[in-house]
């Protein structure tokens, strides 16, 4: 395959590299908040050393001094009430629509100026402020790609984890996002890209959420500005052939390094085997157009052997099948297409798609396999209310009959193989036979023989006197 490497993969593969110090930022923050912490803890056994002895009747004076607050504590006292106060601004902004004060914070925040303890724990309030669709995912972008030290905080990390929830729980709020103009709130490319960076200290499972979520949301724009492309040169101008210069644009919206041979010889292998099993016709023309990329885009994921290259392709072809509208017109790429090149078992023609859905190799929780059983749904429903021939009732039926095959064949076989056995027990039985013959034949007995009579012995007196 000819793929080149992507910048995700090409981060996954690399060396081990040693883990990067936090930055002077949040290890002020968190140094302030353990201060206070234990500040904290020393002052509440103090209020229960009085406690107890006032209800034992004993002198509090030991006790009565409050414990004195290091300054490390008032400092996070100070950036404690610098987030509320960035809070009930985004509040006010959002719910009062008086922005002016949260302008100026939303200015200050997104300057190219040092990472401070005030200005990242603000950055990191705003954040989880707003990131929800009813704000502005785009303004928490700006924020983060000015401030990536708030990644290590709590409030940050729950708001990313939300925005993949909600990217990711339906069908409707992933395409939202996917065709959302660059300026509008629900643009969350910079929040995406900076929380998946190679240098992002996010944790694994998060960040393989967010890299999975993003891939989703890149097919789907794919899909959209394959969709919105025409050909004049040809009888039906939505069939549109891609060229080089398609190629170029989706490789930058996709962010992996596409070409037109390794997809066109993966969408005519993919189509070959549908045709050999009998679930399509023999027509595998290997041409990309707005009809097949989707279809080709699944077929190269199936065929990569690079494990993060083959996952990140199954993410962009299942966010372009996701981005499908379902339409029975004929020049339209059908969402069960693109479904069943990733889904269709290579090796097994007895494999039913509707089994892999439900014995798939990652776990239920995971977020490409709630999308596959996601548009699957959805691709099923629409062929039963359109009464249309769905390539994955063929499929099955094509599997069903590989199998019943096998098991003839096999039955055959087992038939001819007893038939033989028989024949064979049949001819070792009649060679036993003959050479029992020979033996009886070989061996003949022997005449009797008299035997010698013996003179009778002599009785009485005379044989004792010897006569």
């Amino acid at each position: 395959m000819d793929i080149l490497q992507s910048p995700r993969s090409a981060a996954e593969v690399a060396p081990a590299k040693a883990v990067a110090p936090k930055p002077q930022s949040i290890i002020a923050i968190e140094t302030s908040q353990q201060a206070h912490t234990n500040w904290q803890t020393q002052e509440n056994g103090r209020l229960e050393q009085i406690r107890l002895a006032e209800k034992a009747n004993l002198l509090t004076t030991e006790f009565s001094q409050p414990i004195a607050k290091p300054e490390e504590a008032k400092k996070w006292e100070q950036l404690h009430t610098l987030s509320s106060e960035a809070d009930k601004v985004c509040d006010q902004a959002y719910q009062k629509s008086e922005t002016k004060k949260f302008d100026t914070l939303l200015t200050s925040l997104t300057a190219d100026s040092p990472a401070t303890p005030e200005k990242t724990i603000q950055a990191d309030t705003v954040i989880e402020n707003i990131t929800s669709e009813r704000r502005s995912r785009k303004k928490a972008g700006d924020v983060l790609k000015q401030n990536p030290d708030t990644l290590y905080l709590p409030a940050t990390q729950g708001a990313l984890r939300r925005v993949v929830s909600d990217l990711t729980g339906s069908v409707d709020g992933l395409l939202d996002v996917a065709h959302a103009k660059p300026d509008s709130p629900l643009n969350s490319d910079d929040l995406l890209k900076v929380a998946t960076s190679e240098t992002s200290p996010l944790e694994k499972d998060l960040k393989d959420q967010l890299r999975d979520t993003f891939d989703l949301v890149k097919g789907a724009k794919a899909q959209q500005l394959v969709n919105g492309l025409e050909d004049p040169s040809i009888s039906e101008p939505k069939a549109a052939l891609l060229k080089e210069n398609h190629m170029a644009l989706l490789s930058q919206i996709t962010e992996i390094s596409l070409n037109m041979p390794s997809l066109q010889d993966a969408l005519k292998q993919h189509r070959k085997l549908l045709a050999g099993r009998g679930i399509t016709n023999s027509d595998y023309t290997p041409d990309l157009s707005r009809t097949n990329f989707g279809e080709a885009l699944a077929a190269l994921s199936k065929r990569t052997e690079d494990p993060t290259q083959k996952k990140q392709l199954e993410a962009l072809a299942l966010g372009y099948a996701t981005g499908i509208k379902f339409s029975p017109k004929r020049y339209e790429e059908k969402a069960g297409n693109v479904l069943m090149a990733l889904l269709l078992d290579i090796k097994d023609p007895e494999a039913h798609v509707y089994d892999i859905l439900n014995k798939g190799e990652r776990r239920d929780d995971d977020i490409l396999t709630r999308q596959v059983r996601r548009v699957f749904t959805d691709v099923v429903n629409y062929d039963e209310k359109s009464n249309y021939d769905s390539i994955f009732s063929r499929q099955n039926l094509s599997a069903l009959n590989a199998r019943s095959e096998r098991k003839n064949a096999a039955q055959v076989k087992m038939s001819e193989d007893d038939e033989a056995q028989a024949k064979k027990l049949s001819n070792q039985l009649k060679a036993e036979a003959g050479q029992q013959k020979v033996v009886e034949v070989a061996v003949l007995p022997k005449p009797e023989t008299q035997p010698v009579s013996q003179p009778a012995k002599k009785k009485g007196l005379l044989s004792k006197l010897g006569l």
